[in-house]
């Protein structure tokens, strides 16, 4: 996991995958590879400019 995580939605929180690289095409990859990456990521998806894949755990209240 990296330093920089924050919350969105609720309880989850929001990171920047660390073992997907180049530009962020499609969701379904991005989830794939934030699962595969860490058990505690529940899931991952595209966004920013240029598209980047984030990934997404569940936060500590």
């Amino acid at each position: 996991m990296t330093a920089e995580m924050y919350c969105v939605e609720g309880n989850y929180c929001k990171h920047l995958s660390g073992s997907y690289h180049g530009w962020c095409i499609t969701d379904g990859d991005c989830d794939s590879k934030c699962i595969d990456e860490d058990k505690r990521n529940v899931s991952g998806d595209c966004g920013d400019f240029p598209p980047r894949c984030y990934c997404y755990t569940f936060c500590s209240p």
